[in-house]
């Protein structure tokens, strides 16, 4: 189950609205919005890359081929960039809301 189905089945059997999520936690309606995107975006990060390593691995394994997905680099650092970029983004949202 992905990030937003998750969160919509919780709200759900709260009874409360995605408004009324955002007021619980403090944060804006759009803000609720960006985060299921944001999650869920990263969980279909995760599938694209365990059906390329499945991909790559049968190449190699029946094809004959040779291919590294990456060469001795986590993948932690491929994605932080981009998770420091989100996290930037929702935190000037909210200190913007505040310094106003």
């Amino acid at each position: 189950m992905i990030f937003s189905e998750r969160l919509k089945e919780e709200r759900e059997k709260r009874n409360w609205s995605q408004n009324d999520l955002a007021e619980k936690i403090h944060v804006s309606r759009q803000s609720v919005s960006k985060w299921k995107v944001f999650f869920d975006s990263l969980f279909m990060m995760g599938v694209l890359l365990f059906i390329t390593k499945i991909v790559v691995w049968v190449l190699n394994k029946f094809a004959g081929a040779n291919i590294t997905i990456v060469a001795d680099a986590p993948y932690v650092m491929n994605f932080l960039p981009l998770i420091l970029m989100v996290i930037g983004g929702m935190g000037s949202d909210k200190l913007k809301k505040i310094y106003r």
